[in-house]
């Protein structure tokens, strides 16, 4: 092995140590108190996580690493190393490569993978990564292939439409962003083959709501395969269509049809 090479192997290991952690808790979807919370939950085999942390500490010059794998997301992140030599993970974004250099502040220019906050982002263009509060983490429009447009703006919130959804976000005007879209990593052609694949991701197999007892679903009981027509129901009793819109989204259909 070169050299060089070498030398880029083992300052990579160190920079990446600390950054990366083993989970093994296995909670099959229980609270603390025992409970089940979240049902079709169990056998969550032990991977390695990443630490993604926050933009606003990494104000300046950054540069792309490496693309590496990350189990818990369906995209690539890439490993950032800022001006004073600490490395970071981030979600890939669209048309980076290599050794492109990603800024994070206030006053940047609008290019692919660029971070810096909604007041200084211009109306109708692409953002995705994005955050609710200053104080929250970044938990809107991170999975792969999404990307949001800037619609509407004003001194403390500002309103991002989803396309591929066609919902409407409100978020605050001093919230971090990145530009572009996220990277898709072929994650259409991805297909579990059998139901161990599946398990070993944690999902447990689900039950048809007409073949449970009347008890456990809305839809249960009788005699053999049920055919009547019946309101749409989640297992709790509740009804799933006919909601009605929030007041912003309302503000958002007058607007577009104007």
């Amino acid at each position: 092995m070169n050299l060089k090479k070498k030398f880029i192997l083992i300052s990579k290991s160190i920079l990446v140590k600390k950054l990366v952690y083993g989970k093994s808790k296995n909670c099959g979807g229980r609270s603390f108190t025992g409970k089940i919370v979240v049902r079709g939950r169990g056998y969550l085999k032990k991977f390695k996580r990443r630490i993604i942390s926050s933009f606003n500490l990494f104000f300046g010059l950054n540069v792309v690493l490496s693309f590496e794998y990350d189990p818990s997301r369906n995209t690539l992140i890439y490993l950032l190393v800022s001006r004073l030599g600490c490395a970071f993970y981030s979600i890939a974004i669209e048309n980076v490569i290599i050794g492109n250099i990603i800024f994070i502040g206030l006053n940047i220019p609008k290019l692919n993978g660029n971070v810096t906050i909604v007041k200084n982002v211009k109306k109708s263009s692409i953002v995705c990564n994005l955050q609710k509060n200053i104080k929250k983490k970044s938990i809107f429009l991170k999975s792969a292939g999404m990307y949001g447009k800037l619609l509407k703006k004003n001194k403390l919130f500002c309103t991002i439409k989803i396309k591929t959804f066609n919902r409407f976000l409100k978020i605050g005007t001093y919230s971090w962003i990145t530009f572009g879209s996220i990277m898709k990593f072929n994650y259409y052609l991805h297909r579990h083959k059998n139901a161990g694949l599946f398990r070993i991701f944690g999902f447990r197999p689900k039950v048809r709501g007409v073949a449970m007892n009347p008890v456990d679903h809305p839809y249960g009981g009788g005699e053999g395969k049920k055919s009547k027509k019946s309101i749409s129901m989640s297992p709790w009793g509740k009804l799933i269509k006919g909601k009605k819109k929030r007041k912003y989204e309302y503000e958002i259909d007058k607007m577009e049809k104007s």
